[in-house]
């Protein structure tokens, strides 16, 4: 990308995610945005066709620590996702922004479409972390990593501390990968008890080959 768009697109979706934290869905338009990031309205809609899909890639791009690098194992992979998760959507402008999606989608066929964006763009996104370990998650996983630390986020508005990363990650060892290699068994022994913190792939579900 010309470096000359690529600052001008993350100016707009700073912009973007600041007019939401300042002022809520009500403050953002168009207009309103190109007037704050200095561009003209016509460059906004030469890149984005809804105002949705904007915010959409304001959610996924305008977090600065973006997601987090690949680790060692399962287990430091999942810690990794979940504390990139919690620090991004903590972010007020971000978390207005996810929640203006949400009311929306059930009545606004945009606004539905920009969240599973989202929503499949960070699947994908953690698959490609844990491709090393040959392993994949489906959107019922996703989900359930996912859904604690959102819930403490969004429902109950309280932070989400490593204590409580490391025993969602935890529980996912225990139940969600348990049963992911029906042939993980050596001699009768079950090989689900190997250590997750170095490396074993067993903890996650095989990627199966089609």
């Amino acid at each position: 990308m010309d470096p000359r768009i690529a600052r001008t697109r993350a100016e707009v979706l700073r912009t973007a995610l600041t007019l939401l934290g300042d002022g809520g869905p009500s403050q953002l338009s168009f207009s309103k945005i190109a007037v704050q990031a200095g561009v003209s309205r016509q460059t906004l809609y030469s890149h984005w066709e809804t105002l949705e899909r904007l915010i959409a890639d304001a959610i996924l791009d305008g977090f600065e620590g973006g997601y987090p690098e690949p680790a060692t194992s399962i287990t430091e992979t999942l810690r990794g996702w979940l504390t990139s998760l919690r620090d991004g959507n903590s972010e007020p402008a971000r978390a207005v922004a996810i929640v203006t999606l949400a009311a929306h989608a059930f009545h606004d066929q945009s606004s539905a479409a920009a969240l599973r964006h989202i929503m499949l763009d960070r699947h994908a996104a953690l698959n490609r972390l844990l491709e090393t370990f040959n392993v994949e998650v489906s959107a019922d996983d996703l989900a359930l990593l996912n859904g604690p630390v959102l819930f403490s986020l969004f429902f109950l508005h309280q932070p989400v501390t490593e204590q409580m990363i490391n025993q969602i990650v935890d529980q996912a060892n225990r139940t969600l990968f348990r049963n992911t290699f029906a042939d993980d068994v050596d001699g009768g022994v079950d090989t689900f008890g190997a250590d997750p913190v170095a490396g074993d792939h067993r903890h996650g579900r095989a990627r199966r080959s089609s």
